[in-house]
This record gives C-alpha cells, sequence and structure tokens, in this order.
C-alpha cells in the first residue's frame, strides 16, 4: 500500500479528495479525522463509506467509483489526465507515465521543421482568449529574422477564478516543461521562460 499526495483533480467543490486504487472508489470531502475509518473499513475490509461518496446533487444518485462520477464521464481528460496519478514532485512518477518520450522522439527522430507540421496537423491551439494555432505561432517564430528567440510560457490565464494553468502548474508541470523544450527545438532556440502569474 502506498499514499500518494497528487495535483488537482479537476473537481474542486469534492475537495479534499482521495481515490482508492485498483478499486477507482472515490471519496469526496475527507477529513483528518476520516483517515482511520477509510483504513479501516476500506482498505483492510473492503467496505465502502457511504456518507464520503459522491451524491449527484440533480438525481440524488451516489457514485462510489471516480470514472462513473457524471463530472468525469463527460470529459476527455488530456491535459490534466495524469494529475491523479502522480506527485508533482517526483519526476520518477512522471516518467513512469511516459513523460518525456515525446522530447525523446522529437529530439531522435524528428527535424525542426517537422515538428512544427505535426503541431499543425494537431490542431493544437492556445489556451488564451484567441486560440491561436500554435503551429502556426511556432513557425513564425522559426522564420523570423533575427538570431534570438525565446520560448516564452505564461500560465496565467485571464478568467478570473478558472484556475485551469493553475492546476496545471502545480498538478503536472513536467507537461509544461516538456512542451516548452519541444517548442525551443521547433523554433530554434535553447532558452524559454516560464512567467508564473499572480493566482
Amino acid at each position: 500500500m502506498a499514499l500518494k499526495i497528487t495535483g488537482c483533480h479537476g473537481f474542486c467543490e469534492a475537495e479534499l479528495n482521495i481515490i482508492i486504487h485498483p478499486e477507482n472508489i472515490f471519496y469526496q470531502k475527507v477529513q483528518p479525522k476520516d483517515a482511520q475509518e477509510i483504513l479501516t473499513k476500506t482498505i483492510e475490509q473492503g467496505e465502502i463509506i457511504e456518507r464520503l461518496l459522491y451524491i449527484d446533487p440533480q438525481n440524488k444518485k451516489t457514485y462510489p467509483k471516480e470514472k462513473e462520477i457524471p463530472f468525469y464521464t463527460k470529459q476527455k481528460r488530456i491535459v490534466l489526465g495524469d494529475n491523479a496519478l502522480l506527485d508533482p514532485t517526483d519526476i520518477t512518477d512522471y516518467f513512469a507515465l511516459g513523460g518525456y518520450s515525446a522530447l525523446g522522439k522529437v529530439l531522435s527522430t524528428m527535424s525542426s521543421e517537422q515538428v512544427i507540421e505535426s503541431v499543425k496537423k494537431s490542431a493544437l491551439r492556445g489556451r488564451g482568449g484567441a486560440g491561436f494555432p500554435t503551429g502556426n505561432k511556432w513557425q513564425f517564430t522559426r522564420q523570423a529574422q533575427g538570431e534570438i528567440k525565446y520560448v516564452s510560457c505564461n500560465p496565467d490565464e485571464g478568467a478570473p477564478g478558472a484556475y485551469m494553468d493553475h492546476s496545471l502548474m502545480e498538478g503536472n508541470h513536467h507537461r509544461v516543461l516538456e512542451g516548452m523544450i519541444i517548442g525551443a527545438y521547433a523554433i530554434g532556440t535553447r532558452e524559454g521562460y516560464l512567467r508564473p502569474g499572480s493566482n
């Protein structure tokens, strides 16, 4: 048995929440006083603690498993998908989930032009309000005159209280760093800046 502190699961209204694997049991609004009961009843005896389960406010149905909760079933989690599986302070967790493998592939098998074309085909867009195509940004930067170029990451979205970028930076910052390094390779630079926001 192992206890792992992970990044945000995205379901803020249910925090502090825990997921027990491999059963995928989801407990919400857990307090320190619940720890012994969880250990004894759920971990040791395999019992579900009903009062800690999520209850849908609309249909009043109780959901014992994270993957069944409507909040999650309606999502295809890509960027934040690994947050619940890794300790953001432990790089070995990121490696175990395939982290930095895209960077390895890029550096060993692709030219910068191929990277840009791949990103353009993926239709990846910026996370800001304009949603400008990332592949185009990279291509324009690579083709721009001048020897000095930088990768810049501004993880501070403009929507107050959204905290999307905040969740990503706290929960899986290695994904951001890997993307920045790939971007640097694509545009032809070795320098980048990460500007933490005020949130």
